[in-house]
């Protein structure tokens, strides 16, 4: 076995062990309302005593995560609008899972990328060549859709060529307005009833909305170029 396939073995290893670890301990009382209001009125005293060590912790607590592909979008955005207000909030939710995402990028890039062409052989080729021409597009559009997972995102994303540079500021304009929601509902845990009630059918549906523009508006340049080109003619 090469060093790629041990450690390809191993990221498998840490996400399994994450998901075991949550959902086999008292952590797993913080994927509900009640847990997490539970959870952050113990922290709030603490946090005001300490807040850059809290805040280092929650932020190095939002990467890991993130970069273990589990899924807790919504209660690491709501936990930092709750123990730290929503600005502040906001970025340490937003820039860790931003952070983390990249590192799930890269790791499903490193270990599994390979494995994956060789096993799609031509078919892997064509959707290189899709990625190579609208790729951006494709991510902006799965970042911005409330129904796609973000860990998926990630892992899938990292299956192809695209650029690190154009993976990352995109990743961070797609992720900000789930976050923005999150950490708003955040500062009202108080009165939060359910995780599911902060994704009303309209908030819902403005984000679905939002996930086209990126579509409409290649398709808009792609026109207008035309155009262009014909009158130059």
């Amino acid at each position: 076995m090469n060093k790629r396939s041990i450690g390809a073995a191993f990221f498998l290893l840490l996400i399994a062990a994450t998901f075991a670890v949550t959902f086999a301990t008292p952590a797993e009382t913080l994927l509900t309302v009640e847990g997490l209001q539970r959870a952050c009125a113990d922290l709030n005293a603490a946090v005001q005593e300490r807040w850059a060590l809290w805040a280092a912790l929650f932020f190095i607590t939002c990467v890991v995560a993130t970069s273990v592909s589990f899924p807790i979008g919504p209660v690491i955005g709501i936990s930092a609008g709750a123990l730290f207000g929503f600005w502040p909030g906001l970025l340490l939710a937003w820039g860790g899972a931003a952070v983390g995402s990249t590192m799930a990028f890269l790791g499903s890039r490193h270990f599994f990328r390979e494995v994956v062409e060789a096993k799609l052989g031509p078919r892997f080729e064509r959707i290189e060549r899709a990625f190579e021409e609208q790729g951006a597009v494709y991510l902006l559009t799965l970042r911005l859709n409330p129904f796609v997972p973000y860990w998926l995102v990630n892992l899938s994303m990292g299956l192809t060529h695209m650029r690190l540079s154009t993976y990352v500021p995109l990743t961070m304009i797609g992720l900000m307005p789930a976050f923005v929601i999150y950490a708003h509902a955040g500062t009202q845990l108080a009165t939060l009833q359910s995780l599911s009630s902060i994704m009303s059918p309209a908030v819902i549906a403005a984000l679905l909305l939002l996930s086209f523009f990126p579509i409409l508006a290649k398709l808009y340049r792609d026109r207008r170029v035309e155009r262009m080109r014909r009158q130059a003619g």
